[in-house]
């Protein structure tokens, strides 16, 4: 998933949506290291300082759970919760209906789907050419 705008909304967001892929991928119930999590292309254009922010804002939330070591402001390794998945699953159902409006094609290619992970898969393209539908729906649902 390319670059949304660092909104803090979206980068809760894009934390969330990488760890859901993970929890659904080959990395299920792998706590995720933050200092290799960051690394990630879909982190690299965002300032480090907000990134390990919006981990503390979401661990309060109980939308990650995060372990931490005395003297560090933000957690060392993070993993995302059931109710994190929900949040997930809540913003995906709504994305997916507001392409219905926005972008017929798209809706009719992620709907005609069948399997969860090849749904999965074929998302982050989706979000990439429907970005301003992406961030409508998270502004809408105040988490």
């Amino acid at each position: 998933m390319s670059p949304l705008a660092d909104s803090n909304a979206e980068v809760r967001f894009r934390i969330l949506f990488k760890l859901y892929q993970k929890h659904y991928g080959e990395e299920l119930g792998h706590p995720q290291l933050v200092d290799k999590f960051v690394q990630e292309p879909d982190f690299q254009t965002i300032d480090r300082n907000l990134v390990n922010s919006e981990l503390v804002y979401l661990v309060d939330k109980q939308l990650i759970t995060g372990q931490y070591t005395l003297g560090r402001a933000y957690p060392y390794a993070i993993i995302i919760t059931s109710k994190g998945i929900d949040f997930v699953d809540r913003i995906k159902r709504k994305f997916i209906n507001s392409l219905y409006q926005v972008s017929n094609d798209d809706y009719r290619q992620i709907t005609s789907i069948s399997g969860f992970n090849d749904q999965l898969r074929e998302l982050p393209r989706i979000i990439d050419k429907n970005r301003d539908s992406l961030r409508k729906v998270i502004e809408d649902d105040h988490y």
